[in-house]
C-alpha cells in the first residue's frame, strides 16, 4: 500500500503539469540552446508566416505551425518582450477591401469632323493627342458604362455601341464585353489587372495603373468601316 501511495503521489503532479502546458500556450520556457528562452504565440488574425518572418528580421528564431496558427519564438530572454510587441502589432485583422468605381468612355474617332457627336468636355485633353498623332477630327461618345466592385473581385459589363445597325449581323458586331480585376496600391493608385474590352471588334488587353480621379487613354481598336477607331478612356475613384 505504501508503494502504491508513493506512485500516486508522483502521478498527480505529472498530470497537473501536463494540464498546465495545454492551458498556458504563451508561457515562457527554456530552450535547448544555452542562454535562450522560447515563447509560443497563438495567432488570431494575422498571417503566421509573415509574423514569423518579421520576428526573424528582429533577431529571433521563429518556426510556424500553420495548422494551429502558432508561432514559436526562440531568442535572448531580454528580447522576448520586444517579440511580443511585434506580434501584437502584426496580429490584427486585415483591412476591409476597398470599392473602386470605374467609368469607361467608349468613343468613336474618325477622320471626318462631320461624324462628331456629344463628348464630355473634360475628355478633351485626353483626345487632343489623337487629333495630332492620328489625324482624327471627329469624336462621338458611343457608350459610358460605370462599374463598381471590390478589390480582387472581377468586374464585368456587356453592352452595345450606339452605331448604325440595319441587320442582326451588324447589331452583333456592335456588342462588347469589358472585364478587369481592380486593386488599390497605397492610398490613391488604382490598378486594373487583365483589363480587356472586346467582342466582335478587335480586343484591347492590358494592365493599368492610374491615380484616383485621373483620366487615362487605354488605347484604340479598329471599327467596322476601316478609317474609324474605338478609343477607350478610363477614369476611376476609390469609394471607400
Amino acid at each position: 500500500m505504501r508503494k502504491l501511495a508513493f506512485l500516486l503521489a508522483l502521478a498527480i503532479p505529472f498530470a497537473a503539469a501536463q494540464g498546465q502546458t495545454k492551458t498556458t500556450p504563451n508561457a515562457v520556457f527554456l530552450d535547448k540552446a544555452p542562454g535562450k528562452a522560447a515563447r509560443v504565440f497563438a495567432i488570431k488574425n494575422g498571417d503566421p508566416e509573415q509574423i514569423a518572418a518579421a520576428l526573424r528580421m528582429a533577431g529571433a528564431n521563429a518556426s510556424v505551425d500553420r495548422r494551429l496558427k502558432m508561432v514559436v519564438v526562440s531568442a535572448e530572454p531580454s528580447l522576448l518582450s520586444d517579440m511580443a510587441d511585434i506580434v501584437q502589432k502584426l496580429d490584427v485583422p486585415a483591412p476591409a477591401p476597398k470599392s473602386i468605381e470605374i467609368t469607361a468612355y467608349l468613343i468613336q474617332a474618325s477622320p471626318q469632323a462631320a461624324e462628331s457627336g456629344p463628348v464630355p468636355t473634360d475628355l478633351e485633353p485626353a483626345l487632343k493627342q489623337f487629333r495630332t498623332m492620328f489625324n482624327y477630327q471627329g469624336f462621338k461618345l458611343l457608350d459610358s458604362p460605370i462599374l463598381r466592385s471590390r478589390e480582387a473581385e472581377e468586374a464585368r459589363v456587356g453592352g452595345a455601341l450606339s452605331l448604325p445597325a440595319t441587320n442582326p449581323v451588324q447589331a452583333a458586331q456592335n456588342r462588347y464585353d469589358l472585364t478587369y480585376r481592380p486593386s488599390v496600391v497605397g492610398d490613391r493608385i488604382i490598378r486594373l489587372e487583365r483589363f480587356r474590352i472586346g467582342g466582335q471588334l478587335s480586343s484591347i488587353v492590358t494592365d493599368l495603373e492610374f491615380t484616383d480621379g485621373q483620366k487615362i487613354v487605354v488605347g484604340k481598336s479598329g471599327l467596322e468601316g476601316g478609317d474609324r477607331a474605338l478609343i477607350v478612356v478610363l477614369t476611376g475613384r476609390i469609394v471607400q
